[in-house]
């Protein structure tokens, strides 16, 4: 309003020429504060609207209405002088480059411009093949550091994807006046509401489509990017019919939406359509995979019904910011009571009722659930809400609606209608309505039946539980020594003598006490009694499928820490095979597939740790609620693969995010944490940040052994880690002292099992006195040690057991005049560790030297061809190793 009081003061204070009555021209304070909100409210108005306004106004106040009719006559005419003279400084500051040539591409026309760049239609003017594409170039006066950072941060995010639902990047390059652009595939399309409206698509059709762009969408999240954009013009429909997402200028990695937020708090940063925003972004607050389901939800109201969900044309920004953040829209089915006939056709129907009709209840309810004000209250995830939508689509019931039984049962009558049908034809109206009222009684009473059953189960559990802890009472088994082993192991034979007339009583106690002596690491045991409740189940008649799966996958579980892998494969794909025939979602099949890329990671890293890190990228993208699991996932993916820098840096921004998502009052998500902060340390330890990973560890260590005590599993890491830490250091005393430490516990919780732990604080040792001691004789016998237990525990494919034997044959080659020996562990280690990495560095030159000293050079000229990069990280922890290379190289 401030901009034009100046242009109107002389109106203001001059009577009306043609009033014959003196008019008081001073205006109140509680009259300009009316005048201020009708002047942003009729700001917006078309002029035939903010006219009929005045009109009204007149009757009631004249002087108002005059001084509003002067303010928005001046109004209108700074916004045109201002209007052109924007177009002409922009005009000037970013001429049109038609014409130019950027790369093999000639710009032919402009097919859009926006705040940041210029979009031109460009065709390839190399004459090796005719291709027209779209390209982006960057305006020459948008190129300020935060500008380009946020362009080259699209140009990233495009690059990394690789969806048919995703405008796929062709190129990216600079003009020769420093101005970068990229090139993308050229969609020749509308977009997704004019398409919808030009074919006349019905609300199914419409719906079909959506759900496209829900894949999409859930596929960036996949790779932790948000869109925060979401509206019909950054959706093209292709010739193909397929929509396209495009527009990731203000796309965010997931990690980095922190500092988002802050940059979007200031009012010029706000590059996000309005009316389709979510309130957390009009409040300038932290976003997530929330904000892209709200943005979803207004695209599919204006697609149900042909309005955007909030109306902006008679509305200020700032009223419109609060309708965003405080007004529940109107449902899609009330919106569309009152269709235009053009909305009508555009959808393939006749009346506003049947168009309403067709949107009351299910889509109404999905459409409320992805708009709710509060984030926590929406889908957890746009699959969630695809999955909704294709519940719809099926007659199902769907989550976003808390329907009654009448709705359940209206939903199968929908989806059986031809099978009812048949059976309407077969028999009389009554007897169909009896039978099916006479299903759902039976059906009551089953379910009665059950909770009978339940709460029958869940006494007999607590009275046995009861009975267990009776009997390791000292005072009843007179002796003082009873322990909780003790009553444990009573307790299994009661299983037995009390209860071998339940099996399902048997089997669930029998699932509980496995898991307790899992926790004391008992293995045997808690194996023995896992697998005792699969065969339980197995016997039940009527056992619920999905239990038995579950009991399957704790069992193969089991088996795998047993070391018993061909067993543990067999239960796992029985397992996944019924959880697959009762389509069972992630939440209840990531344990299952966590464990089957385990045995596979075996004997195929390449194969199974990128699997591994999908699954965690999946998990983390469902939302917090989903941390616990994806930090499982993600402990497990840590000690998959080649530990190269680039995956280092990966590992620990993951642990990072993994970190912040997880709730510490929760008990099991802080145990979590912990984990994961303890395998953050031993990431910062390989990148040799030693103090950042002493700092760090010195809070756990003592966190651990408070909590756990000194021998316990999670403290020994703690140990570990600080032994690891004291040799980067070259402390090599306290690393004697804090190695030796942990390879007592680690002995005595192993419980002479091969595990993989045996071999991480064997190898480590073996590096110890080698390296601090010059102990040779030590140095061998602890790399033997690794090398064989961790073939055993990680297996034949393991790119940790690859290490241990590399070092191990690095060492023998050296000192033992083992040349044989060594050449075998070197030829195992090289078909697994690639030349890019430390140790397959290493290997090939080790194996090199040993072939060359045999008198078989021309063997070795294919394993000196190293990249520079595995020099470089094989230099770091053997210095010399490249002028070895140079040695070997000149002997060929």
């Amino acid at each position: 309003m401030v901009k034009c009081q100046s242009g109107i003061a002389r109106t203001i204070g001059k009577p009306s020429q043609q009033s014959h009555e003196p008019m008081n021209t001073t205006l109140s304070s509680t009259q300009w504060q009316h005048l201020q909100s009708l002047f942003e409210h009729a700001e917006s108005m078309e002029t035939s609207a903010a006219d009929a306004l005045i009109a009204s106004l007149r009757q009631e106040d004249a002087l108002i209405a005059e001084t509003l009719a002067a303010m928005l006559s001046a109004h209108r005419q700074w916004q045109q002088r201002t209007g052109a003279a924007m177009e002409t400084l922009v005009a000037a500051a970013s001429p049109s480059a038609v014409g130019a040539r950027l790369g093999a591409f000639t710009l032919v026309k402009e097919i859009g411009r926006g705040g940041m760049g210029t979009v031109y239609l460009g065709e390839r003017a190399d004459g090796q093949v005719q291709q027209q594409v779209a390209i982006k170039v960057l305006h020459a006066r948008n190129l300020d550091d935060n500008t380009r950072a946020r362009f080259q941060r699209e140009r990233e995010i495009l690059a990394s994807f690789d969806h048919p639902g995703i405008a796929r990047l062709l190129d990216v390059g600079e003009s020769e006046a420093g101005e970068p652009y990229y090139v993308m595939e050229y969609l020749r399309g509308l977009p997704i509401d004019a398409h919808c409206d030009q074919n006349h698509l019905s609300i199914r059709e419409r719906l079909n489509l959506f759900r496209g762009i829900c894949d999409a969408v859930q596929y960036a999240h996949g790779k932790l990017i948000l869109h925060r954009d979401i509206k019909p013009s950054n959706i093209i429909v292709d010739a193909a019919g397929v929509p396209k997402l495009i527009d990731f200028g203000i796309a965010k990695p997931m990690q980095l939406l922190d500092v988002a937020a802050a940059e979007e708090t200031a009012a010029h940063h706000r590059f996000f359509s309005p009316v389709n925003a979510a309130p957390e972004q009009i409040r300038g607050e932290s976003v997530s995979v929330a904000c892209d389901v709200y943005q979803l939800g207004t695209l599919l109201h204006e697609l149900l019904c042909g309005k955007s969900i909030f109306d902006i044309h008679a509305k200020s920004a700032a009223e419109l910011e609060r309708h965003i953040c405080s007004t529940i829209p109107q449902l899609p089915s009330s919106v569309a009571a009152t269709a235009s006939e053009a909305t009508l056709q555009a959808r393939a129907l006749h009346t506003a009722p049947s168009l309403a009709r067709a949107l009351h209840g299910d889509l109404d309810a999905i459409v409320q659930r992805t708009v709710r004000k509060e984030p926590h209250l929406r889908y957890t995830s746009v699959e969630q809400l695809s999955q909704d939508i294709e519940c719809h689509l099926q007659d199902r019931p769907v989550q976003g609606r808390r329907g009654s039984r009448a709705y359940r049962v209206s939903r199968f009558v929908k989806r059986n209608w031809r099978g009812l049908g048949v059976a309407a034809v077969a028999m009389l109206s009554v007897s169909t309505f009896t039978g099916l009222l006479m299903r759902q009684v039976d059906h009551t009473i089953a379910e009665r039946d059950r909770a009978v059953e339940a709460s029958k189960l869940a006494e007999a559990v607590t009275s046995f539980l009861i009975e267990i802890f009776e009997s390791g009472n000292p005072m009843q088994m007179q002796r003082p020594d009873v322990s909780i082993k003790m009553a444990l192991d009573r307790g299994r034979d009661l299983l037995v003598e009390r209860l071998d007339d339940n099996p399902l009583i048997r089997a669930r106690l029998a699932d509980t006490l496995s898991n307790i002596y899992m926790s004391l690491d008992d293995t045997e045991s808690a194996l023995e009694l896992s697998l005792q409740a699969v065969e339980l189940r197995e016997s039940l008649a009527a056992s619920d499928p999905l239990v038995l799966a579950r009991q399957l996958q704790a069992a193969g579980t089991m088996l795998l820490i047993n070391n018993r892998y061909e067993d543990a494969r067999l239960a796992l794909l029985r397992a996944k095979s019924i959880f697959e025939r009762h389509d069972a979602g992630l939440e209840e099949t990531w344990k299952v597939e966590l464990t089957l890329l385990r045995l596979a990671a075996r004997d195929d890293e390449t194969f199974a740790c990128p699997k591994m890190d999908d699954l965690n990228t999946r998990l983390l993208a469902m939302g917090r609620e989903f941390a616990f699991e994806a930090g499982t996932v993600f402990v497990s993916a840590v000690h998959c693969g080649v530990p190269t820098t680039p995956r280092l840096k990966w590992l620990e921004q993951r642990a990072r995010i993994l970190s912040d998502s997880v709730n510490q009052e929760d008990a099991a998500e802080a145990v979590q944490y912990y984990r994961v902060q303890q395998v953050l340390a031993n990431l910062l330890l390989l990148q040799r940040r030693v103090g950042e990973a002493d700092q760090l560890n010195d809070r756990l260590l003592e966190r651990q052994i408070r909590v756990y005590g000194e021998q316990s599993w999670f403290a020994t890491e703690a140990i570990l880690t600080r032994g690891v830490g004291a040799f980067l250091r070259k402390d090599y005393t306290q690393a004697r002292t804090w190695l030796h430490h942990a390879e007592e516990n680690y002995i005595k919780i192993a419980r002479g099992r091969p595990h993989r732990i045996i071999a991480i604080v064997s190898h480590a040792l073996g590096q110890l006195y080698e390296i601090g001691y010059g102990d040779v004789s030590s140095a061998l016998r602890y790399y033997a040690r690794a090398a064989e237990v961790g073939v055993l525990g990680d297996g034949p494919g393991s790119s940790l057991a690859a290490i241990y034997k590399t070092d191990y044959a690095m060492l023998l080659l050296q000192q033992s005049g083992e040349p044989e020996k060594a050449a075998l562990l070197l030829r195992e280690a090289v078909k697994i560790l690639p030349a890019s990495q430390s140790h397959g560095a290493k290997a090939r030159i080790g194996l090199a030297a040993a072939l060359i000293d045999s008198g078989r050079g021309s063997e070795a000229e294919s394993l000196l061809n190293i990249p520079q990069q595995g020099l470089i990280e094989a230099e770091l922890s053997a210095p010399g190793i490249g002028e070895r290379l140079r040695l070997l190289r000149a002997q060929r």
